[in-house]
């Protein structure tokens, strides 16, 4: 299962910090976020199905320090 407030990678090593888990009509939903931006309106969202951001992704074991 996902968890809001973990850390997921892409192939390229983009890190990124999932916001909510929420379903709907039969489907997991997946919001998830960059997980770093230096301001507000830097912050890119997303959506995906579960399935599909699993496939996409992996988990890390904890979520990178900030620098």
């Amino acid at each position: 299962m996902i968890n809001e407030g973990s850390c997921w990678a892409s192939a390229s090593g983009k890190v990124f910090l999932v916001l909510n888990r929420v379903e709907l009509d039969g489907h997991v939903w997946i919001y998830y976020r960059d997980y770093r931006h230096n301001t507000e309106d830097e912050v890119q969202e997303y959506s995906c199905y579960e399935e599909s951001f699993v496939e996409r992704f992996h988990e890390l074991p904890e979520c990178p320090k900030e620098r």
